[in-house]
């Protein structure tokens, strides 16, 4: 027999233990205040979307010459734009690292992709690259063929290395809407690219010991003619997905950016 305990079930037990060891004169404002608290749990759950609707799955993605690629997608449990992210190559980073991001946007009914680089995470090393083009390719034909998932409504981010292969994928593609590079930097072929491809924002953030006065991101974002473009400049924020930890504020501001490129 399988029992499923919701979180109703946990606060209804917890709020008895509670009152149970409550004494009688103190027990309805106890009441009072549980409820209060429920309520506005519930509230701050609703605002940032169903949660329980969420689906975390792990798969293999097969390469152009055959290899078993590690990958995770993230549904939202209904029909919304996608987003691939791609991590950086430092040896300590993988796919998980983007799980913190991945999440908050598939509560925002965000379907992401993510996957491990050769030599990286669940992927093991071979083929003589540690991403080739077919691997990021494969990647997004997945995604793309996820149920639910908008064709039209495509993101691509990474991270480091990460953002220069999510740069690469993007002109392959030619179809992504949304492009967030974090501590990447686009050479003069990758700035040409934005700015013949109005269509496509860009989000590029940057720490201030990588980027001093921001002007490198300044300057990929003014090579955008999207309006949606943005740089952001983090103090102190090392490098890549570490400046999530430096800035608490960037990860949702991220999030609400992606939700409003993609789903406008």
């Amino acid at each position: 027999m399988i029992i499923k305990i919701t979180a109703c079930t946990l606060l209804v037990v917890l709020l008895g233990c509670i009152l149970f060891a409550t004494p009688v004169n103190r027990q309805k404002q106890v009441l009072e205040s549980c409820l209060a608290l429920a309520s506005g749990d519930n509230a701050a759950a609703g605002s940032a979307g169903d949660s329980s609707a969420i689906k975390i799955t792990d798969m293999y993605i097969t390469g152009a010459d055959g290899a078993k690629i590690k990958a995770t997608y993230y549904s939202p449990g209904k029909p919304g734009p996608a987003v691939i992210l791609l991590h950086q190559c430092n040896d300590n980073f993988d796919r998980k690292s983007w799980v913190p991001l991945a999440t908050a946007l598939a509560h925002r009914g965000i379907h992401v992709m993510t996957y491990d680089f050769r030599g990286h995470g669940e992927t093991p090393a071979g083929g003589g690259a540690e991403n080739p083009p077919g691997d990021a390719d494969a990647a997004l034909a997945t995604l793309l063929a996820q149920p639910g998932v908008d064709a039209q409504h495509i993101g691509a981010g990474g991270a480091s290395c990460g953002a220069a292969y999510a740069y690469l994928l993007t002109a392959r593609y030619g179809r992504m809407k949304a492009l967030m590079l974090l501590s990447g930097q686009l050479g003069d072929k990758g700035l040409e690219y934005l700015s013949q491809h109005n269509e496509l924002a860009v989000f590029d953030a940057a720490s201030s010991e990588e980027d001093t006065n921001g002007q490198v991101i300044n300057k990929t974002v003014a090579a955008s003619k999207n309006p949606a473009s943005v740089a952001t400049l983090v103090p102190n924020g090392g490098h890549g997905v570490p400046m999530f930890k430096a800035s608490p504020d960037l990860l949702p501001t991220v999030v609400a950016w992606f939700e409003k490129v993609l789903k406008n």
